[in-house]
């Protein structure tokens, strides 16, 4: 029997809302194209995010991969002859260029990248959890090393409306990159220092008018050690039980009112694709009928497809 595959990013939906996780992982649901925004701070921030991964993972120039990824999707906002989305679209496309061009300047004036050396990019993993039946699987996104101390950190990048980072401190996404580093199978004989922390390239939302006031950039450095690993181990594994017990309960024919019930909040606005027929699920409307219109059956791990595994170093 195949083992079911849990994500970092499963679990986090299931905590922050299980009606979200219902819809997404346990039904499987996406906007179907034609519904699905194509601009917005979500949008933007991913254009960025994956530019600057393939910067950084790939040598490309990532103002030319953002530029791509924006025309792959104009044609289809063009025949939605929605002018205002058009608008839109390219503001954030507009956007994006700005804050990436004023990025790469920053980085080289700074020489925030003359110490580390890229050691691996977007590998996707998948191990056992520890838990009959259940991997954990994610993709490790660019990894790097210090040349000076042999340091190894992952790296992302986050757009964002102001530089501070309150909760960063307690992020579970680089400790959850590092349980699964340390959980993959090593080849006899092969060298491998663990990663212990991250580094964050927060790039502020704003176009660097004369209006504005830097700094526009910052570079936060997060650490973690073993016991902040293995506390992370003890929820993790009672998250997967949680996420078990509802499936099962689900499949058993109990009302997901009773087991994934909503937890609305002020980022549903930006962070949940169901947002809208959230509330048909409860005032008695055929939301059904809502869901068959506005949404198709997708696979939630589609960019977790299995590819050839690197060797760590």
């Amino acid at each position: 029997m195949t083992s079911l595959g849990i994500s970092n990013s499963e679990i986090q939906t299931i905590k922050r809302c299980r009606r979200k996780w219902y819809l997404a992982y346990y039904r499987c649901l996406g906007l179907k194209p034609e519904d699905a925004p194509l601009a917005g701070a979500a949008h933007l921030g991913t254009r960025v995010h994956h530019a600057l991964e393939a910067w950084y993972g790939r040598g490309e120039n990532p103002l030319v991969v953002e530029r791509q990824l924006w025309e792959q999707s104009r044609d289809l906002v063009i025949a939605r002859g929605d002018e205002d989305a058009l608008k839109n679209y390219d503001g954030d496309h507009e956007y994006a260029q700005i804050m990436l061009e004023g990025y790469l300047q920053w980085a080289e004036e700074e020489g925030i990248d003359a110490d580390y050396e890229v050691i691996g990019a977007e590998q996707e993993v998948r191990v056992p959890s520890g838990i009959s039946g259940v991997d954990l699987r994610g993709k490790l996104d660019v990894r790097m090393r210090r040349r000076t101390d042999g340091r190894r950190v992952f790296v992302d990048h986050k757009t964002a409306g102001t530089l501070q980072t309150p909760t960063l401190e307690i992020n579970e996404q680089f400790p959850m990159y590092a349980l699964l580093e340390r959980l993959l199978p090593r080849q006899e004989g092969e060298r491998h220092t663990y990663t212990d922390g991250g580094i964050v390239n927060i790039i502020k939302r704003v176009k660097r008018t004369f209006r504005a006031k830097p700094p526009f950039y910052r570079r936060v450095e997060v650490r973690f050690n073993d016991h902040q690993l293995r506390a992370l181990w003890t929820r993790v594994h009672a998250v997967i039980r949680q996420i078990l017990d509802t499936r099962a309960a689900l499949d058993r024919g109990v009302s997901h009112q009773e087991v994934a019930y909503p937890t609305p909040a002020g980022d549903c606005s930006w962070s949940c694709p169901f947002l809208k027929v959230c509330p048909l699920f409860d005032d008695g409307s055929r939301v059904e009928a809502a869901l068959a219109a506005h949404y198709v059956v997708i696979d939630p791990y589609e960019r977790y497809a299995p590819r050839d595994t690197e060797v760590l170093v």
